[in-house]
């Protein structure tokens, strides 16, 4: 949430933002499926959608927390080493998986590919247990380098 709250500040400030938080893939993502199939009336410019992965991180050798290995971004626009995209996403230790995945998929279905969609998704070690709190998760410099990431990201995406 501290990420896609900086991001919609720092984009408001040129462009109307419109932040829409449902719940996820513990049901389905029925309250994204509920909110398009109830006339979603916003036709964006782009859609980002920012999972509980996006920032997370495993404590690694020495204690140091770094990015979990399976933070997952997908697009509909080109996500390749020599992308635009690519180039910012893969140094931040992003993978790109071979489709859509939860929301990303929904919100793919319902765009199409005349919108541009970038969807974060992903998992790692404590995703869903008790242990699954902010301080054993991430860290201040994993949401940082999230947030530069993404916010350069969809700069991209947007131009």
């Amino acid at each position: 949430m501290a990420i896609a709250l900086e991001l919609a500040r720092d984009l408001a400030r040129t462009l109307p933002v419109v932040v829409v938080a449902t719940s996820g893939h513990e049901l389905d993502n029925l309250g994204l499926r509920r909110l398009l199939a109830d006339g979603f009336d916003v036709k964006p410019r782009a859609v980002v959608h920012l999972g509980a992965s996006v920032a997370a991180g495993i404590v690694g050798a020495g204690g140091v927390m770094r990015p979990a290995p399976l933070r997952l971004v997908a697009s509909n626009r080109p996500l390749d080493a020599e992308s635009p995209l690519g180039r910012i996403l893969m140094p931040a230790g992003f993978v790109a998986p071979p489709r859509f995945l939860g929301e990303g998929e929904v919100w793919s279905r319902h765009l199409g590919d005349a919108t541009p969609l970038l969807s974060f998704a992903g998992a790692f070690p404590l995703f869903h247990t008790p242990g699954d709190v902010a301080v054993a998760t991430t860290s201040p410099a994993l949401l940082e380098g999230a947030h530069r990431a993404v916010a350069e990201a969809m700069a991209a995406l947007l131009r």
